[in-house]
């Protein structure tokens, strides 16, 4: 409201006339103040307060009956641990369904992708070997820093090659190309 001058001049001086306006009555007397809440930074220029402690007094000792008042004000006093408390217990146990649910839906991706290049280096180190009859390990250790889409185009390549040096020379191409472009 300090923003809107005129209306917190109005309100500072006859908070009754916010009540009047809202046709409504007020169950103790107010004041305008000014507050702000410095946990969650937001401000408020323009808050009714009470000028007396009676609606709350009121309302806690209605809500705690059986309680002395020394009872209700060391309640204040000694709190509980926020850790200790069945709220924070409820929302850090949703925080951690909503993490286990991320975590597994990131760790499925990521596994079906590393699945797919395992399954895409056996086939590409059964091709080579069956076509140019070399052992698995010639191959197989080449084709370690090749992503998955390298290793199919080189599936479509192997067919058209005449020799496993063809293979290996592409691979060193396409691994200096992933090097240069840093896509490794």
């Amino acid at each position: 409201m300090k923003s809107d001058k005129e209306l917190y001049k109005l309100f500072s001086s006859c908070p009754e006339l916010l009540f009047e306006a809202a046709n409504s009555k007020p169950c103790d007397t107010y004041k305008m103040v000014s507050i702000t809440l410095k946990e969650f930074e937001r401000r408020s220029d323009g808050f009714l307060q009470p000028t007396s402690e009676s609606v709350f007094s009121r309302w806690m000792q209605e809500r705690f009956k059986n309680l002395s008042y020394e009872e209700v004000i060391k309640m204040f006093v000694e709190l509980t641990p926020l850790e200790n408390t069945r709220s924070y217990k409820e929302l850090v146990a949703i925080g951690e369904k909503k993490g286990e649910k991320k975590g597994r839906k990131e760790g499925e991706k990521t596994g079906r992708k590393e699945g797919e290049k395992k399954a895409a280096r056996q086939i590409i180190t059964r091709l080579v070997t069956q076509k140019f009859n070399i052992k698995s390990q010639r191959i197989s250790p080449r084709l370690r820093s090749l992503r998955t889409r390298d290793m199919i185009e080189l599936a479509d390549q192997i067919l058209s090659m005449n020799s496993y040096e063809d293979a290996f020379q592409w691979i060193d191409e396409r691994k200096k190309k992933l090097t240069q472009n840093k896509l490794i």
